[in-house]
């Protein structure tokens, strides 16, 4: 509980774990913290919603859905008096995994096959004294029921002798719906606005891991002193060809690269309370969630203080207009200023920048060269390539964390090396075997990561012997936790990852 818009909702359960004891009880926090005990909140929510005649289930959990057609009217329940199924006409699905929907057919995004970045994860001690326990220690896929024993399994080793551990996975990055509206990692850079904003979002880009979006990957994202404020529409949180269903927190329709900064506890709370504002304003009109007045909803939420008023006049203009898009080519040997404005509009960019590159001078080539790469169009490959041979060593690259991680997680050779993957061009295989074979097991992250997506973008046969020999190398595999018994025999001993307890100790 620490960045984020502490306005509007937020304000009032920060004010209520102010007020529900006596200002003199021992276990009361300074009014300037951000910190509470655990059990207050839990029950200042837990009385509210009692106070509005609402119902709480405990030991119960939804395992499906009774769907009509793409319409949800119930959810299948196991509780403790047996298996049942709630009968409904709306729902708000705050499990962060996106459960519900998946579960009534919603698309989702999550790493798999196309993508293995995922933010690192942990489950901490607790006791009754405790205020803030924040873990990155593992990680661990949340929707599978060995993998989340193992991480309880290692927990409760790791905490012999505490009162008690969590009960929820602290995961940061889990699967996310596809939404009739997707927000963008663009959208978030460029401040994009819509006309049917419900939650607004204040962060660092806190990203514990590293990220894949091109924008990033040849501009890495800002130091944590840097705060970005992103509006998400409700569309986000609305599964593409479903009706009766709103996600929200880390399910919503959001990039991962952009998630790290709006989701955030307090920022989540607002969407929470706007989430659920709309799903009893759908049920009391009778109308579907897309037909909702949506300015009723944003004039109550800035009421609230959730919103700030410029909602009510904003629309959904493109925050970059394609007409500027050959002065932000211009900019581009400015340390790629403009690149935002540029990949908003790769396609009608393409073009530009090819031409850009033919006429410009030849120090500003490999700018341009760069990024149309990237983008897939191989023009100017050999001037990457050219850049690539003046390397006779690696530079220094990143391991991987991800407690505190900001800024890039690829090196400048890195960034060129996935460029030349991307242009597909089989003429730079021997280049990049070359580099290839300087790698070992003492070599940073950020270069095997490159090399084997550049060589696996480019798909030929030649490289396969030489990343071979470089993957089986003594410690480079081995690994992966396959049983509860390994899961006792490899623990961390540390809240957080080892890389940084390293580098705080030696500061130390």
């Amino acid at each position: 509980y620490t960045v984020g818009y502490r306005e509007g909702f937020t304000a009032e359960v920060d004010r209520a774990m102010q007020t529900i004891a006596p200002a003199d009880h021992p276990r009361h926090i300074k009014k300037d913290s951000s910190e509470w005990p655990v059990d207050w909140k839990a029950e200042w929510y837990r009385k509210e919603i009692r106070k509005a005649k609402g119902d709480i289930w405990f030991q119960s959990i939804v395992t499906g859905t009774l769907m009509n057609g793409s319409q949800i009217e119930g959810v299948v329940v196991n509780t403790p008096l047996g298996e049942g199924i709630i009968r409904c006409r709306c729902v708000v699905d705050s499990t962060g995994s996106a459960d519900v929907a998946i579960a009534a057919g919603a698309g989702y995004e999550y790493t798999g096959k196309n993508s293995l970045a995922v933010q690192g994860a942990g489950l901490a001690k607790f006791s009754p004294e405790d205020h803030y326990n924040n873990t990155d220690w593992t990680f661990v896929d949340d929707t599978d029921i060995v993998d989340v024993t193992r991480l309880f399994i290692q927990t409760k080793i790791k905490n012999q002798g505490d009162y008690d551990i969590g009960k929820l996975p602290q995961t940061r990055e889990r699967r996310r719906i596809i939404a009739d509206y997707n927000v963008s990692v663009f959208d978030m850079i460029n401040k994009r606005t819509y006309q049917d904003t419900i939650s607004y979002h204040k962060s660092n880009f806190d990203t514990h891991g590293y990220t894949e979006d091109i924008f990033f990957t040849i501009k890495p994202p800002a130091h944590s002193g840097v705060t970005y404020d992103v509006k998400l529409p409700l569309r986000s949180l609305l599964p593409k060809g479903l009706s009766g269903i709103l996600v929200t927190g880390l399910g919503c329709g959001v990039h991962r690269d952009a998630m790290p900064v709006v989701r955030m506890q307090p920022d989540l709370q607002n969407q929470g309370y706007a989430a659920g504002l709309i799903a009893s304003e759908t049920v009391k009109r009778n109308i579907p969630l897309r037909d909702m007045d949506i300015k009723h909803i944003q004039k109550q939420l800035v009421e609230k203080g959730s919103l700030p008023a410029e909602v009510l006049s904003e629309t959904d203009i493109e925050p970059v207009a394609k007409k500027n898009l050959q002065d932000a080519i211009k900019q581009l040997p400015d340390a790629y200023s403009g690149l935002e404005k540029i990949l908003a509009y790769p396609k009608d960019a393409i073009p530009l920048l090819a031409k850009a590159y033919k006429n410009v001078p030849v120090a500003s080539k490999l700018y341009y060269a760069n990024v149309l790469c990237m983008l897939g169009e191989p023009i100017g490959w050999e001037t990457i390539l050219d850049k690539v041979k003046t390397y006779d060593q690696w530079d220094t690259g990143w391991n991987y964390r991800g407690m505190h991680q900001f800024g890039f997680s690829l090196s400048e050779l890195d960034n060129y090396i996935m460029a030349l993957g991307n242009s597909k061009r089989k003429e730079v295989l021997p280049e990049l075997i070359r580099l290839a074979k300087l790698l070992d097991t003492e070599s940073e992250f950020s270069h095997i990561r490159a090399i084997s997506i550049a060589f696996e973008t480019i798909r030929s046969g030649s490289p396969v012997e030489v990343l071979y020999r470089l993957l089986i190398q003594p410690g480079m595999t081995g690994h992966q936790i396959t049983n509860q018994y390994e899961a006792t025999q490899k623990i961390t001993l540390n809240i957080i990852d080892r890389v940084y307890v390293l580098e705080d100790s030696m500061r130390n």
